[in-house]
């Protein structure tokens, strides 16, 4: 892979999941090119010599372009790197990823082969690749780190919001100068913590409610 993952700060850093390339059954053409070239040096000399030495090269350009050719996944994005000489590039963050299709044929599935299509709202529209190796596994974990990153946002939304939530009734009691062990119930401040959850449209996860009624607790006691 020629792209550099994302390493701005340890807690966040950009991580390689999986790297994807051209089915090795792509090099089969060159390898035949080889194979009758060969064959050829064997049974008419120096012409047949010239055909191996210009096959020879074809192959190796082959290999070394599916070498280079790479599909990547990682916590943050997809990327599909293309060129031998020069290099391009296509990427697409996760969450901009609607949906992944696979397509293979009856030989496809028994050697482990197929096509992928990476159904994207960036501007470029999808990313189609083509006779890839293990397509399944490279569409489960497409779709594992897109719902990965969703939890993830999401969980950092709810702390966010919690934060807020706290944050306003600390400055509301203070305002009014109510200590809340004092003024306001538990129950009270349950009920007001899961209001605000209910306006955002979010279920907080286990145990949230109460760090944050603890919070503000503390904070008025």
């Amino acid at each position: 892979m020629r792209s550099i993952l994302r390493t701005e700060g340890n807690a966040d850093a950009e991580v390689l999941l999986l790297e994807a390339r051209r089915h090795v059954l792509t090099l089969m053409p060159a390898f035949l090119f080889v194979l009758v070239s060969f064959l050829l040096a064997v049974s008419i000399g120096k012409m047949g010599v010239m055909s191996l030495i210009v096959s020879s090269g074809f192959f190796v350009f082959t290999w070394y372009s599916r070498e280079l050719n790479v599909f990547v996944v990682t916590t943050e994005r997809v990327i599909e790197e293309k060129g031998v000489y020069s290099l391009d590039v296509r990427e697409c963050n996760l969450e901009r990823i609607n949906n992944v299709n696979v397509k293979q044929t009856v030989t496809g599935r028994m050697i482990g082969y197929g096509d992928i299509d990476v159904q994207t709202a960036a501007e470029h529209g999808s990313i189609e690749l083509k006779t890839v190796s293990s397509p399944a596994k490279i569409r489960s974990a497409i779709m594992d780190a897109v719902n990965c990153g969703k939890k993830s946002a999401a969980r950092r939304d709810m702390q966010e919001i919690a934060g807020i939530i706290a944050d306003s009734i600390k400055k509301s009691n203070d305002k009014n100068g109510i200590a809340n062990e004092n003024g306001i119930s538990r129950r009270d401040l349950n009920i007001a913590v899961w209001r605000v959850f209910e306006e955002y449209g979010m279920v907080p996860p286990d145990g949230m409610v109460g760090r944050i009624v603890n919070e503000v607790t503390k904070g008025g006691s």
